[in-house]
């Protein structure tokens, strides 16, 4: 919730990491009322090497990427088109970072969808990358000292207050 509260987006997702695959570990999206924790709500794990998800991409290079319009990032994920066209969605910004303990070992993935103003969906904003930034660095140390229980993060709420702009972390171009 905090992730959605910080972007204003209409989504998000978290995987874990395990064997070198993402688990699918929690969901939310407002628009299509999907919430993990009111309805059971399941998907297969997908492998970080072989698979085209950005949230794969980003367990595979350990970079987050900031992908403002999904439709120009070259077709780099087919998974986002299957995932529309099977909910009647449209997916058009995604911010996805790795969380990783404070040994550096990737745990999980926390992939945000559709930042959005009261009217239309926008790219992310340097503030809530960085928001979400610190958000991850709190969860690597969480994970690490709470076995990957996810909960309790609500207290952070206000850090986005004290961040830097995130403006170090550049939209994600796909390879030519």
């Amino acid at each position: 919730d905090i992730a959605l509260n910080i972007t204003n987006a209409e989504g998000a997702t978290v995987y874990l990491v395990k064997d070198h695959h993402l688990i699918w570990s929690a969901i939310r999206n407002d628009v299509l009322g999907i919430d993990s924790e009111k309805t059971d709500v399941c998907f297969p794990p997908t492998d970080i090497g072989h698979s085209e998800a950005i949230a794969a991409r980003v367990a595979f290079d350990g970079y987050p990427a900031n992908i403002s319009d999904i439709n120009k990032s070259g077709g780099m994920n087919k998974s986002i088109g299957k995932f529309d066209a099977a909910n009647n969605y449209s997916t058009l910004s995604m911010l996805v970072f790795p969380i990783k303990n404070p040994a550096g070992d990737l745990t999980a993935v926390l992939q945000i969808v559709n930042a959005r103003t009261q009217d239309h969906v926008r790219p992310f904003h340097p503030s809530e990358i960085a928001a979400i930034e610190l958000l991850a660095s709190y969860w690597d140390f969480a994970f690490a000292s709470l076995n990957d229980d996810i909960t309790g993060f609500y207290t952070l709420e206000k850090a986005w207050e004290i961040i830097p702009d995130g403006s170090h972390i550049e939209e994600y171009s796909p390879p030519d």
